[in-house]
């Protein structure tokens, strides 16, 4: 699996709020000839990390599949 063009998007630092939802984008990659899952995500200062498919799908557990040779 590999991870493409990760970043976030946030407002400029002094903006930020403790508490605010910041948009995590990134591409993945399965190079495998099996499907892949993404099932979780740690991060050290997020509370949670949540999916969302659009910014105006509802948030749901991470839990994406990769399809064979998908992106």
């Amino acid at each position: 699996m590999q991870l493409l063009h990760v970043h976030i998007l946030a407002p400029p630092m002094d903006q930020q709020k403790a508490g605010d939802d910041l948009g995590l984008y990134l591409t993945l990659v399965n190079n495998s000839d099996e499907p892949q899952e993404l099932d979780g995500v740690n991060a050290v200062h997020a509370e949670r990390v949540v999916y969302r498919a659009s910014p105006s799908a509802p948030r749901q557990a991470v839990k994406v599949t990769i399809p064979a040779r998908g992106t």
